[in-house]
C-alpha cells in the first residue's frame, strides 16, 4: 500500500477519507490544513462528518455538538409548532446533564428525549400527511 507522506500533502483534502462528497473536497483543497479548513467551514454537517470519522470525540462531546445543533433547529421547529416544548425540553435536559452528570440527570435527560422523539415522529407523519 502507498502511504501518503505529511509532507507530501499538498492541501486539506489531502487529509480527507476518500469517501468525501465532491463539494466537500474541493472546499477542503482552498486550505494548506485541515485546522484551517475546520476554522472556516459554516456546515455542521460536513464537521460532525469528519469528526466521527477521523477525531476521538467523546460521549460528553457529543451531547455537546447535539445539543449546539439543536438550538440553532429550536426556533424553526416552535415557530412552527408554537405549543410544543418537548424539544426545548430535550435540550434543557441535556444541557443539565452536562452541567451536573447525575444519574438523575442522566434519566431526566433520557425522557426528555424519548418525549422528543416522539415529538419528530408526530412532526414526521403530520408532515407525510399533508
Amino acid at each position: 500500500m502507498n502511504a501518503v507522506k505529511a509532507t507530501d500533502r499538498k492541501t486539506a483534502a489531502d487529509h480527507l477519507p476518500s469517501t468525501a462528497c465532491a463539494e466537500g473536497v474541493a472546499f477542503a483543497k482552498t486550505f494548506k490544513t485541515i485546522a484551517e479548513a475546520w476554522s472556516a467551514c459554516n456546515r455542521g454537517d460536513w464537521l460532525i462528518w469528519y469528526a466521527r470519522r477521523k477525531m476521538d470525540v467523546t460521549k460528553e462531546q457529543w451531547v455537546r455538538i447535539a445539543v449546539a445543533c439543536a438550538e440553532h433547529a429550536l426556533p424553526i421547529y416552535e415557530k412552527r409548532y408554537p405549543g410544543d416544548n418537548r424539544p426545548r425540553a430535550a435540550v434543557e435536559a441535556a444541557r443539565e446533564f452536562l452541567k451536573s452528570p447525575t444519574e438523575e440527570n442522566r434519566r431526566a435527560a433520557d425522557a426528555a428525549a424519548a418525549a422528543d422523539a416522539s415529538a419528530a415522529d408526530a412532526s414526521a407523519a403530520a408532515a407525510a400527511a399533508a
